[in-house]
């Protein structure tokens, strides 16, 4: 068995005898849950919490100036199943960015309105540091 299918055991098992709190800051990090926790709870519940993610840069020309995505893929099975997960990410020097840089970016969620009305998270990048990419680059829900 894989050393990554033991921490997700590990981490299930501890979740479940000591809670949600019990889980690791490597796994509570972890971009897909942040979006996950966000689409299930209200925007008053994530506004202001502290963000600290790692992923790569995708430079989206819908986007404002001054905003990116960072991007995880998660995947369940195999490649074939794996989906993109991201955050805008807001800061000052985003166009700097190349796509597919690999970054950590840390800073404060906050939530605005859309064009068309609809509520939108948004990283407030305190920092955004370019990093190696992961030896997993990809997400296990």
């Amino acid at each position: 068995m894989s050393e990554r299918i033991l921490w997700l055991l590990f981490d299930t098992y501890r979740a479940r005898k000591q809670g949600r709190a019990a889980i690791t800051q490597r796994q509570r990090a972890r971009l897909a849950e942040l979006v996950a926790f966000a689409r299930a709870h209200s925007p008053d519940e994530v506004n202001g919490k502290a963000v600290d993610v790692v992923g790569f840069v995708y430079q989206d020309p819908e986007r404002p100036a001054g905003e990116f995505h960072v991007v995880r893929y998660v995947m369940s099975c195999c490649v074939a199943d794996r989906a993109g997960v991201s955050l805008p990410v807001r800061w000052k020097e985003a166009a700097a960015l190349p796509n597919d840089r690999w970054v950590r970016v840390t800073g404060t969620i906050e939530t605005r309105q859309t064009p068309t009305g609809a509520q939108e998270l948004v990283v407030l990048a305190e920092k955004v540091e370019t990093v190696p990419q992961p030896r997993e680059p990809y997400l296990y829900p």
